[in-house]
């Protein structure tokens, strides 16, 4: 992850950064037993994965109201034809026509 992203979340007591939700992650705590270790590590990587996610998804939304404000929301950024409108109803934050995404997905494979 990468502590440098200025992506803020809000809870209860108000905005945290994820650099600051990174380092209480990654806060080792040291348990006597050793399953408890295991189990703590564990669960910080899944909180990781999910605040990876989360910022992943953030940075989509903030890219789509980028383009909404451009004028380029739902054209295609490789062949810049227009989206499907059925495409944008199931993944609003599409950058790309199925063709496009699906021949993108084909090399990268």
């Amino acid at each position: 992850m990468d502590a440098r992203f200025s992506y803020q979340s809000h809870d209860r007591k108000g905005v945290v950064s994820v650099k600051e939700q990174n380092h209480a992650l990654t806060d080792l705590e040291n348990f006597s037993d050793p399953i408890d270790n295991v189990l703590a590590a564990i669960d910080r990587d899944a909180n990781l994965a999910h605040l990876q996610r989360t910022a992943a998804r953030y940075r989509e939304v903030v890219a789509a109201l980028r383009r909404n404000q451009n004028r380029e929301f739902g054209i295609c950024e490789d062949c810049e034809e227009t989206i499907a409108a059925p495409r944008i109803k199931a993944i609003p934050c599409a950058r790309r026509c199925i063709r496009c995404q699906e021949s993108l997905e084909r090399i990268a494979a």
